[in-house]
């Protein structure tokens, strides 16, 4: 999968708005170049996984969520990804998980959250597994 340019410049976009955040914590900046650094709560940490990674976690958006303009979700970012490690057995970070919904096309609701809430609803019973 290759991202378009205009995916890297939403997914850019929504990591300079999230950095202004109140929330946002500065030791990963300080951290984030740091060798074998895997990444936080920078989206941007989604355009350093493979394009396999990348695949794969946007196979499994498409699989388990459907865009719901009239609801917000009461799972965070940091629940979803949970979920995710748990049904396919790879670590992610929340900020992986965070490009990867922005890339899909599901906007969080606040982009300054550090854990953010989407407009989505759970195609199956994910949660109770």
């Amino acid at each position: 999968m290759h991202l378009r340019d205009h995916e890297i410049e939403i997914i850019k976009a929504f990591s300079t708005i999230w950095r202004k955040s109140p929330d946002y914590c500065p030791s990963y900046e300080e951290n984030k170049d740091a060798e074998n650094h895997i990444g936080g709560d920078d989206p941007l940490d989604f355009l350093r996984l493979s394009e396999e990674e990348q695949k794969t976690i946007t196979d499994w958006i498409d699989h388990v969520f459907d865009p719901d303009e009239d609801n917000i979700c009461p799972e965070s970012s940091y629940s979803l990804k949970h979920i995710y490690e748990r049904d396919t057995e790879k670590y992610l970070t929340n900020g992986q998980f965070k490009g990867a919904m922005v890339q899909y096309g599901f906007d969080p609701v606040d982009p300054r959250e550090l854990n953010c809430h989407y407009r989505i609803k759970i195609r199956f019973d994910v949660l109770k597994k």
